[in-house]
């Protein structure tokens, strides 16, 4: 099937035309996709990138100029750009859930692996203590890696108040959780 026919069959059937798009050019949209992401991602974002990129194909057919290059090209330049972009979006998630995260080390032993566990539930049992709106604040800023402008859009507040907010709710988050470890030391 040339490149023109495809195109004409996304207008005529294009859920036939998303099934050749996919059969013909599939595997190498994932190795691309998967070359870029592979050491910040699990498998399933990898494979929900390689979805959205052939959504944006499909967004984008009536915009492809076949005179400067072929819908693989195309293809292959969406999954090349919408991989490097969803990488580091899943870096800097990482990077802004570390601070949270400081009081739990990797470990292969199961004993290590238990008390691991334990300290994730202690430290979510934290930042649900704390109450809304800090624990909302602490979850999307350190969770979900959103900005304090995103935050206070969301929640309605200005950002130098989720900052202070922040920055009290950590301090709190501190206490509670120091709290708990004396507990479970007696």
């Amino acid at each position: 099937m040339t490149d023109e026919e495809l195109i004409m069959l996304f207008y005529s059937d294009p859920s036939l035309a998303m099934r050749t798009v996919i059969d013909l050019y599939g595997d190498i949209v994932y190795a691309v996709v998967r070359k870029r992401m592979d050491r910040t991602a699990w498998r399933e974002d990898i494979e929900e990138a390689v979805s959205d990129v052939f959504v944006l194909l499909y967004r984008s057919i009536g915009n492809i100029d076949l005179e400067k290059g072929s819908i693989r090209s195309y293809l292959l330049t969406i999954a090349n750009r919408y991989a490097m972009k969803r990488s580091k979006k899943l870096y800097s998630e990482s990077k802004a859930a570390s601070e949270v995260n400081r009081f739990i080390k990797t470990s292969t032993d199961a004993t290590e692996e238990i008390i691991k566990k334990e300290e994730k539930r202690l430290l979510l049992d934290g930042i649900k203590a704390l109450g809304k709106p800090d624990s909302d604040i602490i979850v999307m800023k350190y969770f979900y890696g959103l900005k304090s402008k995103e935050v206070g859009r969301i929640l309605g507040i200005k950002t130098n108040t989720v900052d202070k907010k922040t920055g009290r709710a950590l301090e709190r988050l501190r206490k509670i959780l120091e709290k708990e470890e004396c507990k479970n030391e007696q």
